[in-house]
């Protein structure tokens, strides 16, 4: 979820978000986990900033992770 034109994946499953970032040459690199309390997530430029954010839904609410890196 970085701000280049390198096309990046978030994937949620089972309680886990993987952020996996492209390699600019057609594939991927490997995925960094981390544990999230819910499954269902929403990219988008939530504060404005002209970069990705991730918002992650649970039962018992809403987390939205800000996407803090340097272009």
């Amino acid at each position: 979820m970085r701000s280049t034109p390198l096309q990046d994946l978030a994937v949620a499953n089972n309680g886990d978000l993987r952020i996996i970032l492209g390699n600019g040459a057609g594939a991927f690199q490997v995925p960094k986990a981390f544990r999230i309390a819910g499954g269902e997530i929403a990219a988008g430029d939530f504060d404005a900033d002209g970069k990705t954010d991730l918002a992650v839904a649970s039962g018992s609410g809403l987390s939205v992770l800000f996407n803090t890196t340097n272009p």
